[in-house]
């Protein structure tokens, strides 16, 4: 994972301290290494596997909406870089993870 920008908050970079794996069965794997400090408002604050679901029926500003463990978040892909907006309220989150090989 890169960096997580809460809204109005400052950036939290998180290079090499979290990984999150998306597997085909609708389940998202994230890896948090123990010590790390996260954001109080940071989805997926812990260790596990978490549902995620991407809904092509419904597009939000050309972006396809995809839910991670119940919170609805707006996705572009850019080479390497994932990049989830849950740009519904005054001050969006954003999430940029980079793909790893």
């Amino acid at each position: 994972m890169l960096e997580f920008r809460p809204g109005l908050g400052p950036t939290g970079i998180y290079n090499g301290e979290m990984t999150w794996l998306f597997k085909n069965n609708n389940t998202l794997d994230v890896n948090i290494v123990n010590g790390t400090s996260l954001w109080h408002n940071f989805p997926m604050r812990n260790t596990g596997n978490y549902p995620y679901l991407i809904n092509d029926a419904i597009t939000v500003q050309s972006s396809i909406l995809v839910a991670l463990n119940g919170q609805a978040w707006l996705y572009e892909i850019d080479n390497n870089i994932l990049t989830l907006n849950d740009g519904f309220g005054t001050e969006p989150r954003f999430i940029m993870l980079e793909r790893i090989p």
